[in-house]
């Protein structure tokens, strides 16, 4: 007799929407195809569309989803269409978010998805995310069903590289139906979150032989822990942290561990990009992280603390830098988490801590290079998430 074994749904890719007012979306009679990369295995998927910030209700006429190939003029294969509650087609109305019916899909950990979605109506689309992924935009007409690129860009493929946004609409995640053993890791911050190292990590647990953990990147750029998006930003940098963080971390399928690395932003940002009205203490942010913490575990979810690394400014005596130093200590020493990663320590000059090394430094000061997102991939303990 065969042995049966028990599955659920786990978050396979997703991301946190933010307002993009700024950056707003325009389309009629015009359809998206979303390329993004899963790192879970399974046999079903359904995806997740947010309309959390929208200004107006959103008429999706189809949507589509198959297995992408870049190699082959963005082929995609076992072509299918999703429903909603058993339709075809949805409003997804202003600040909602919907999650389709399932369709059956093998996927392998890192395959492609083309997700393509249809909208015929004149819209304008503000809630998106920025984490690595591509959207395609057609010129015109529902092109869910295209085969590849050629047929979904027509006499216009060799342009198709000048019709694309990073600032990815709508979707904010792919669930993934896999073994009840397979679990997800979140990766919760700003910008440098948002960044490559959560991928490099993901990548790097697949090297070892990991394959039960999936790792969800769930990063918005200026992101704070105390306070929402500046008014001048009008909402780009996202809510803030703690008011996101249920919805973005804690809610997320298959959830068993959060990374979290935020702060630096709290501390840099008023005077600058935010009012100096909302400066905040070091107790303040420690409060924060408290309450990250304390969340996770009313959850069931072990949670652990990334130390912030330099960001430029080598006066010690600083009131921004003695407060990254303050909170870091609190990180390494007050056992609140269940476990830290010391970020700081990997990427910092060791003849000058107050700054990065300059081989990870991508040469702004405080985001990290390429090979400073892998260094941070390569200094995470894996003994944390057995």
């Amino acid at each position: 007799m065969s042995q049966v074994y028990e599955k659920h749904w786990v978050g396979g890719w997703s991301t946190s929407p933010s307002d993009f007012k700024l950056y707003p979306l325009n389309l009629q009679n015009q359809t998206l195809r979303i390329i993004l990369r899963t790192n879970m295995y399974g046999e079903k998927v359904k995806i997740r569309l947010s309309n959390k910030f929208g200004n107006q209700d959103i008429h999706i006429g189809k949507v589509t989803v198959g297995l992408y190939y870049f190699d082959k003029d963005g082929l995609v294969e076992n072509l299918q269409t999703l429903t909603f509650e058993g339709n075809k087609s949805l409003v997804l109305k202003k600040g909602e978010m919907v999650y389709s019916d399932s369709i059956d899909l093998t996927l392998e950990t890192f395959d492609h998805l083309a997700i393509s979605i249809y909208i015929p109506e004149k819209t304008t689309i503000t809630t998106a995310n920025s984490t690595g992924a591509k959207c395609y935009i057609s010129l015109n007409g529902d092109k869910c069903e295209s085969k590849d690129l050629k047929e979904f860009f027509g006499e216009e493929y060799s342009k198709a590289e000048e019709h694309v946004t990073y600032n990815i609409p709508l979707i904010t995640g792919l669930d993934v139906y896999t073994s009840k053993e397979n679990q997800a890791i979140v990766t919760f911050g700003d910008s440098i979150t948002a960044g490559m190292w959560p991928d490099f990590f993901a990548q790097r647990l697949n090297r070892l032989g990991i394959k039960h953990l999936s790792v969800l990147r769930q990063g918005i750029g200026g992101n704070r822990i105390l306070h929402d998006s500046s008014q001048q930003f009008d909402g780009l940098y996202g809510i803030a942290g703690i008011k996101r963080f249920e919805d973005d971390a804690i809610k997320q399928s298959g959830v068993k561990y959060i990374i979290i690395l935020e702060g630096i932003n709290d501390i840099m940002h008023p005077g600058s990009a935010a009012p100096i009205s909302e400066t905040v203490s070091t107790q303040d942010l420690i409060n924060g992280l408290k309450y990250f913490v304390d969340t996770a575990h009313k959850n069931g979810i072990k949670i652990f603390g990334g130390t912030i690394m330099p960001f430029g400014c080598e006066n010690p005596n600083d009131p921004n830098e003695l407060k990254r130093q303050k909170v870091n200590e609190w990180i390494r020493t007050s056992n609140y988490f269940d476990g830290y990663i010391d970020f700081d320590k990997a990427l910092r000059d060791p003849e000058n801590p107050l700054r990065l090394l300059e081989k990870y430094d991508c040469g702004d000061k405080l985001h990290p290079s390429e090979e400073g997102y892998k260094a941070m991939a390569e200094a995470i303990d894996v003994n944390l998430f057995k």
